[in-house]
């Protein structure tokens, strides 16, 4: 009953959304805003890469379209002068594309985007990111390219990188499972891994110590 319920709500929402979308005229945040809610309410479930819903392909090839829109209009936007984007929505929408794109075998493509989202100067920074690079790096793991996974994490902004350790990793470094460890064993790389912990708790002890001690 609540799933039937849910969907119907889903279904209501989509409907409202694409029916602004289509009356916004010319206002790209206007737009851009409805037709990223559009692509949520055609995506049922949260941006985890550990929880992704399983759904026919057309609907991702739904969710896939209406995120393209979504940042056709962001990037319309950043053009002339006016109302800045939420980061937090535009980074939401470069992940819902990149979800899509996955779910629809286009791998390299979806790659593409998650590192476009994590290139500087393309996102402010805001809590969404701060998981990107573990979508990055499960992708790259899935083809086999360990010496991506441990570049991608290395090259990153020092504090999404610190930052994705402490929040989004910082239970696994020693679980044999986890990718980056894999990459690093794999690789033979285990003194970067080392490193960029060493230099996540100097990055953590000025700020809080006892984020710095979970790390250790």
């Amino acid at each position: 009953m609540q799933s039937t319920e849910n969907e119907v709500y889903q279904q209501k929402a989509a409907a409202y959304y694409d029916k602004n979308m289509k009356q916004s005229g010319g206002s790209s945040p206007e737009k851009f805003y409805s037709v990223l809610r559009l692509a949520e309410c055609q995506y049922p479930g949260i941006l985890d890469w550990k929880d992704i819903p399983e759904i026919e392909d057309a609907e991702w090839a739904k969710i896939e379209d209406s995120s393209v829109k979504a940042l056709t209009y962001r990037t319309k936007q950043a053009q002339p002068p006016g109302s800045r984007l939420d980061s937090e929505r535009c980074c939401a929408a470069f992940l819902l594309k990149a979800l899509a794109l996955y779910k629809s075998g286009k791998m390299d493509e979806a790659i593409e985007t998650y590192e476009s989202a994590l290139s500087p100067g393309t996102l402010e920074y805001c809590k969404g990111i701060n998981n990107t690079p573990t979508f990055v790096v499960v992708l790259y793991a899935e083809k086999d390219k360990y010496r991506e996974v441990i570049a991608r994490v290395c090259e990153q902004h020092p504090r999404f990188k610190y930052e994705w350790l402490l929040w989004h990793r910082s239970s696994q470094y020693t679980d044999k499972s986890d990718v980056l460890r894999k990459a690093a064993v794999l690789t033979r790389r285990v003194d970067i891994l080392i490193n960029l912990y060493k230099e996540a708790i100097n990055y953590w002890q000025k700020i809080d110590y006892r984020y710095a001690e979970y790390l250790q």
